[in-house]
């Protein structure tokens, strides 16, 4: 399937997987779509990591990342203990809703890494941000960058346009929600 979508990606089909797991960016990437990992999540070392195993797995295919540009930036919260923080009538609706849909409870081992204790990403961070962008640039398949949540501070916006041009000249376009610095075909 061609479209303008496809053409503008390099991508087979235009179906876009937004996750926090490299795997499922790989296999989204590896069946003709964009993978969009979530980097924010991680810590820079793994995010460097990821990346470059993501480079090997994916045979020179386009994939993207997607970072955080918080409004507001403040403590990171654990899940563990935000689920203690929410109003039982919060819980007791989601756990309706997904019964009701027949969704299944996560896997053990899947709800014990949500819980493990693990220090928020750097991404989460004004900061954080701009090494996110730093690393990915090392990455010429990552062929853009978007923010699906929050909108930049000019910083982080100055800085991310200054992160990319010493790499690649990304055009620079600011849209309704988000944020995206594209890199352009040389």
């Amino acid at each position: 399937m061609h479209n303008r979508i496809t053409e503008m990606f390099g991508i087979e089909v235009p179906i876009f997987g937004f996750t926090h797991k490299p795997e499922v960016a790989i296999e989204v990437t590896n069946a003709g779509g964009m993978g969009a990992l979530a980097a924010s999540y991680y810590q820079p070392d793994e995010l460097e990591r990821i990346l470059t195993d993501m480079d090997e797995k994916t045979a020179g295919r386009p994939y993207c990342i997607d970072v955080l540009f918080a409004n507001k930036v403040g403590q990171v919260t654990p899940m563990s203990e935000r689920l203690q923080a929410l109003p039982k009538a919060h819980i007791d609706f989601v756990e309706k809703v997904l019964q009701d849909a027949g969704i299944p409870p996560l896997p053990p081992e899947v709800e014990a890494e949500m819980m493990r204790e693990k220090a928020p990403g750097h991404g989460h961070t004004e900061e954080g941000v701009l090494e996110v962008l730093e690393i990915v640039v090392r990455h010429p398949q990552a062929k853009f960058v978007l923010s699906a949540m929050g909108a930049p501070l000019l910083t982080s916006w100055t800085g991310c346009t200054a992160a990319v041009s010493r790499s690649v000249r990304w055009p620079v376009a600011p849209s309704m929600r988000s944020s995206m610095c594209r890199r352009a075909s040389i």
